[in-house]
């Protein structure tokens, strides 16, 4: 188990925070029959009767390069969402030769 780090804030945090990862601990043990890790050296992170590494998710493969590339920006255009260092991105790939359209 981790322990406070430097500061009073930090222990501040992990005074108040460790009665609820204990809950959690109960409660995951107590209602899930296997607990998923994404490796096994997770598995001992959180005690669990039975921890397992979670399976491959599939074949890693090398996924062919379009010709051109074409991206989706989904989001706010106002400053705080870096609209406009995206498109300083686009601007210095684009004078690289790694054409890409918004």
């Amino acid at each position: 188990m981790y322990g406070p780090g430097e500061g009073l804030r930090n222990k501040l945090i992990y005074h108040y925070t460790l009665p609820l990862f204990k809950r959690d601990e109960k409660f995951v043990a107590k209602y899930a029959d296997i607990l998923y890790m994404p490796s096994r050296a997770a598995c001992g992170v959180i005690p669990h009767p039975d921890p397992r590494k979670l399976p491959p998710a599939g074949e890693i493969m090398d996924p062919p390069v379009p010709e051109s590339r074409m991206s989706l920006y989904i989001g706010g255009i106002a400053t705080g969402y870096g609209f406009g260092d995206m498109l300083e991105a686009y601007d210095i790939l684009n004078g690289r030769g790694m054409a890409n359209n918004l």
